[in-house]
C-alpha cells in the first residue's frame, strides 16, 4: 500500500507542477493579448478560449496534491471541540468520505470521458477539440485526490492537522 501512496504522491507532485506552467502560459498570453490590443493589432482569437481551459485544468491538476499538503479550506471549530479520540474518529471519517466522494466523482467523470472518447465529439468554439480532452483530467485527479484522503485513516495521520502538524509541504 505504500508503494501505491507513494506513487500517487509523486504523480500529484507531477500534475501540480504541470498546472504551475499553465499558469505561466496564461501569463504569457494575457500580456500578449493586452499588448497586442493596446497595439491597435488584432489579438490571437485563440487566447480566451484557452485560458478558460487552462484554468479549468489548474484546478483539476493541482487538486491531488492540495489535498496531500492539506491546502484545501477546512474549518476545525467541531473537531477542536472534541476529545482526542473522538477527533480522531471524526476526522478518519470525514476523510474516508471524502475518498468515497472522490471515488464516485472519478467514475462519473470516467464515463464522461470514455463516451466523449468514443463519440467522437468536438468541442467548436474559437478552435476546434476534441471533447475528450476536457474531461482527461477529471477521473485521473479525483483518483488521486481520493487516494490522497485516504490515506490519511490509513496511515493515522490526520488530514485535519496544521501543516506544522503534518508530513505534507513542500
Amino acid at each position: 500500500m505504500g508503494l501505491i501512496f507513494k506513487s500517487a504522491e509523486v504523480l500529484s507532485r507531477i500534475l501540480f507542477f504541470a498546472s504551475m506552467g499553465l499558469v505561466a502560459a496564461i501569463f504569457v498570453i494575457v500580456v500578449y493579448d493586452v499588448g497586442t490590443r493596446n497595439m491597435g493589432l488584432r489579438p490571437p482569437y485563440w487566447g480566451v478560449n484557452t485560458v478558460e481551459y487552462a484554468l479549468f485544468w489548474i484546478a483539476m491538476l493541482s487538486m491531488p496534491d492540495l489535498v496531500r499538503t492539506r491546502g484545501h479550506v477546512s474549518v476545525g471549530v467541531v473537531l477542536a471541540a472534541l476529545s482526542p479520540p473522538a477527533r480522531s474518529r471524526l476526522s478518519a471519517g470525514i476523510s474516508l468520505f471524502a475518498a468515497g466522494l472522490c471515488v464516485f466523482m472519478a467514475w462519473q467523470t470516467g464515463l464522461k470521458f470514455v463516451e466523449a472518447w468514443t463519440s467522437g465529439n468536438y468541442e467548436v468554439r474559437a478552435f476546434d477539440m476534441p471533447e475528450w480532452i476536457i474531461y482527461l483530467p477529471m477521473p485521473v485527479s479525483f483518483v488521486l485526490a481520493g487516494l490522497m484522503f485516504l490515506r490519511y485513516p490509513l496511515t493515522g495521520t490526520s488530514y485535519h492537522a496544521g501543516p506544522a502538524e503534518s508530513a505534507g509541504g513542500l
